[in-house]
């Protein structure tokens, strides 16, 4: 699911395609404001009084009513012909998709149609205030990180934020964490950055999966390898584009546990820069050089300090907290000791007790 609110008006001589489209992305797309018409006379009056984004219209009503939708009377801003076959990309001088597709894959190709046909890039829905970025790094592998980062996203959600999660590791994989239907992967994502296209945040919107938490997500890249084509100035791309142009309320970066360009990006960009222990001697002793780090580049570019955090993931012995009086302790994560699944512990680790404060 993505975030753009954007008008659809359907206009199909097949009663059942209409009863489908109208369901799937009643289902997939709430936000979506869609209209279904059967006769062109109706239609055409009601849009003439109201404009709507994108005009789908069936090959057939199309080719015997060219002329209506030619007339200055039509009131949208893209016209999209839906055809049977596929691989026809025009029809005339009008764009033209394959009705018989995947809703995301639908989707995503009358959202590029509208990005490309319009100066109102995106319409994306408003939001009260500035994006909110937090990041959360440890010093170690293994030790909570993604599962605390997973968790407070979660928390935000169920505040009633527009939340997204972003695992920013090569071999990350967010649907372990958590579900969501489509076919897209952050290779999709890659891709949309490479291709340097100026709607880029249109295509990142589209490839989107939704949690049943309310999480939007990626999904891992069909390769790991897909990485190797990405440099620091393309991830940072990517991220500040998620940060900058999404309409997200709170967007949540996982970062692997390395400091390097990417890191010191997140770093002015987030609000709060979370350093996630486990409370054992290595994820300390790794933690504590991480933070070593850091507060060097903050003295180096005279930087808030502030926003440094500790949080102890998969945790049970308080006599083993980082001993560094330079972060303050932000919330523990109980360690959940019998058998649980995803949904359950993200559940219990994304308690208001835990992150409200």
């Amino acid at each position: 699911m993505n975030i753009m609110n954007v008008s659809l008006a359907l206009l199909h001589d097949d009663d059942q395609y209409r009863d489908s489209f109208l369901y799937s992305f009643g289902e997939f797309y709430p936000q979506t404001g869609v209209y279904s018409f059967s006769n062109v006379g109706i239609m055409a009056e009601a849009i003439s009084q109201k404009s709507v984004d994108v005009l789908l219209v069936s090959e057939n009503i199309y080719n015997a009513e060219k002329n209506v939708f030619l007339s200055e009377k039509i009131r949208c801003k893209s016209l999209v012909i839906l055809t049977k076959g596929r691989g026809i990309n025009k029809i005339g001088s009008c764009s033209a998709v394959c009705q018989y597709q995947m809703i995301d894959k639908l989707y995503q190709e009358i959202i590029g149609i509208y990005a490309e046909h319009t100066d109102a890039l995106m319409n994306m829905t408003s939001k009260l205030g500035k994006t909110k970025v937090s990041t959360f790094m440890s010093g170690a592998g293994g030790c909570g990180c993604s599962v605390s980062a997973a968790a407070y996203s979660v928390y935000l959600a169920s505040e009633g934020n527009k939340v997204i999660y972003i695992d920013m590791s090569s071999l990350g994989m967010p649907e372990l964490m958590f579900d969501g239907e489509g076919s897209y992967t952050m290779t999709d994502c890659f891709t949309a950055v490479l291709s340097g296209r100026n709607n880029m945040n249109v295509q990142l919107a589209t490839y989107t999966r939704r949690d049943s938490s309310g999480v939007c997500f990626y999904s891992s890249c069909v390769n790991s390898m897909d990485w190797a084509d990405m440099t620091f100035e393309n991830k940072m791309d990517f991220l500040n584009c998620l940060i900058s142009e999404s309409g997200y309320d709170n967007v949540v970066v996982d970062l692997p546990c390395e400091w390097n360009i990417l890191s010191t990006f997140m770093y002015e960009k987030s609000d709060v820069f979370y350093i996630v222990s486990d409370g054992k001697a290595v994820s300390n002793a790794k933690s504590i050089k991480l933070i070593d780090t850091i507060f060097t580049y903050i003295r180096s570019k005279n930087a808030d300090s502030s926003k440094v955090k500790a949080v102890y993931a998969s945790y049970s012995d308080s006599s083993a907290k980082l001993q560094d009086n330079r972060i303050d302790e932000y919330t523990v994560l109980s360690r959940e000791t019998r058998a649980i699944n995803r949904k359950e512990l993200l559940e219990k680790l994304s308690s208001p007790d835990i992150w409200g404060r």
